[in-house]
């Protein structure tokens, strides 16, 4: 089936997209109505369309939902009658314009919270530490070192992604 609307895999929280939806035998003229349902484990908000001759508005706001991964499905309704023609993923990323949103990746705050305990700035008020549901206390030396250059190699590869660097698979020299 062909895809009935294009949402981005990503957007930031606060961003509005309109999209119309137009499907034969679903006719906004015949009663049909388009809910758009993005959710997540804790929370679910539905956009409905508005009726644009046979075809059906859409006016997507990410305003309400916070930053996290979400499924979404496109349902179009008849009085008792639904169909489910849709589905798929979104990640929503924080809001560019919220000072307060914290945008480092997932190795960034690892790494960080890794240099903190090797350096000895952790309190005994806090000898554990967990960055995304990952718990750092009572670490061996190595380990953390250890831990620490396997951050910092991840975190490199993904600065070298984020400027286009692609390694290339086959490399040769000649003397």
């Amino acid at each position: 089936m062909a895809q009935l609307i294009e949402l981005p895999a990503q957007l930031h929280c606060g961003d509005t997209l309109t999209r119309t939806v137009c499907e034969y035998g679903y006719p906004a003229s015949g009663g049909w109505r388009v809910e758009l349902t993005i959710s997540d484990s804790a929370a679910s908000h539905t956009i409905t369309s508005t009726a644009n001759g046979d075809s059906h508005a859409l006016a997507i706001t990410t305003g309400v939902l916070g930053a996290g991964n979400y499924s979404w499905g496109l349902v179009f309704t008849n009085g008792a009658d639904r169909v489910t023609l849709q589905t798929g993923l979104l990640k929503l990323l924080p809001n560019f314009s919220d000072g307060a949103a914290d945008r480092r990746s997932h190795c960034e705050k690892v790494l960080q919270a890794i240099e903190t305990l090797l350096e000895g700035k952790v309190g005994s008020d806090k000898a554990k530490l967990t960055v995304d549901g990952q718990a750092l206390e009572r670490y061996p030396i190595p380990d953390l070192l250890a831990m620490r250059n396997k951050y910092r190699r991840e975190l490199n590869q993904l600065i070298r992604r984020q400027k286009g660097w692609r390694p290339n698979p086959r490399t040769t020299f000649r003397m």
